[in-house]
């Protein structure tokens, strides 16, 4: 066998390696995780030798040709210590290594906690910036509501100039507010309900802070020169 080939059969059934050449032990981990033997013998790869010299059969002495995931090999350089095999512990860190493992993970948590602190701060920041701009649109709302509403009491106070649009629900006017120019849309009493609900619309806070939409002044209900209830919506008029 190539057992033989490489040492001498003893009596007993063993096999002395020759000068050179290591004992080996090849086992195989079953599904079911019992370990079978497979083979022993003399193992004489130049390439393992630096591997193969220690008194124990440890599975770190493998070889790239028969180590797989159900097999394991090892050698040795003693007497029967290919009877059996044990599994070396992990190898310990050198002091630099761990020093340099501990540095890496607190400087992780480090980065995490600066991380989460970063963007509390960020949600703090936003909310209290909305909560403003909130607050100062309906400061503003209503201050407008109030004074323009106020002075709009009376009939000569508002003025429709110009027709500059006509709709399903409305019809929208260039008018001027104390020598203002505002846009007044104009709803009938058959359209109240569809007043109701664009007033409602514009009257929401982040409405009010787009600048791509036309500004809420006010609203209001009037009686036009037939006797006929009529309800106006005030904005800012843009050219």
């Amino acid at each position: 066998t190539a057992a033989n080939e490489r040492g001498e059969v003893q009596e007993n059934g063993t096999v002395r390696c020759i000068h050179g050449s290591r004992c080996y032990g090849v086992w195989q981990k079953r599904p079911d995780g019992e370990i079978h033997l497979v083979g022993q013998g003399c193992w004489s790869n130049d390439e393992d030798q630096q591997e193969c010299h220690g008194d124990r059969c440890l599975l770190t002495a493998t070889s790239s040709h028969i180590q797989t995931e159900s097999y394991r090999f090892c050698c040795c350089n003693r007497d029967l210590c290919n009877t059996e095999f044990s599994e070396a512990p992990p190898p310990e860190l050198p002091p630099d290594q761990r020093h340099t493992d501990q540095q890496l993970l607190r400087r992780g948590e480090a980065v995490r906690i600066a991380l989460a602190t970063v963007a509390m701060a960020a949600v703090v920041i936003v909310a209290l910036f909305l909560g403003y701009r909130m607050m100062k649109g309906k400061q503003k709302h209503s201050l407008w509501a109030e004074d323009e509403m106020e002075a709009a009491n009376t009939a000569e106070d508002l003025k429709l100039l110009e027709l500059i649009g006509r709709g399903r629900y409305g019809t929208v006017f260039r008018g001027s507010l104390n020598e203002r120019c505002v846009a007044v849309k104009l709803f009938s009493s058959a359209n109240r309900q569809s007043f109701t609900n664009e007033r409602s619309i514009y009257g929401l806070p982040l409405l009010q802070l787009h600048d791509n939409i036309a500004r809420f002044l006010a609203a209001d209900e009037r009686t036009n020169a037939e006797g006929r209830a009529e309800f106006l919506i005030l904005m800012e008029y843009y050219p």
